[in-house]
């Protein structure tokens, strides 16, 4: 499996796969509101539209955490074939909750009987 771009599950495991846990792992990611979009935003959502802004902060923070959590596995543990057990929540911060900051936690594992890369082992 390629360590930069290991599939991520919300499982708990692999059904019918025998793997090897490694120590969970997290990955956080913050993003801020534009004041000019959200100006015209709290205006839309004063009337009872959507606010497509707000969706879109809160994907990238998510998706920012994600990677980052990934990332963080890959440094630590090389060559792994996967992320069990993901879960991310997110959380507005700043004093207007202007900021979105997002957590991902996941277990990083290998196959039974595989080792990590020649890289790692060496590191």
């Amino acid at each position: 499996m390629n360590a930069n771009n290991p599939p991520v599950y919300t499982t708990p495991t692999m059904p019918g796969k025998e793997i090897e846990l490694m120590p969970e792992v997290t990955g956080y990611a913050a993003t801020s509101k534009d004041f000019i979009r959200d100006f015209f935003a709290n205006v839309r959502s004063a009337f009872g539209m959507g606010v497509p802004e707000y969706k879109e902060m809160v994907r990238k923070a998510v998706e920012g955490a994600k990677e980052d959590m990934v990332s963080r596995a890959s440094a630590l543990y090389g060559d792994i074939d996967g992320i069990v057990g993901y879960s991310a929540g997110t959380e507005p911060m700043g004093p207007a909750g202007d900021i979105m900051v997002a957590k991902a936690t996941g277990t990083p594992f290998r196959y039974k009987g595989r080792t990590a890369s020649k890289a790692q082992a060496t590191a």
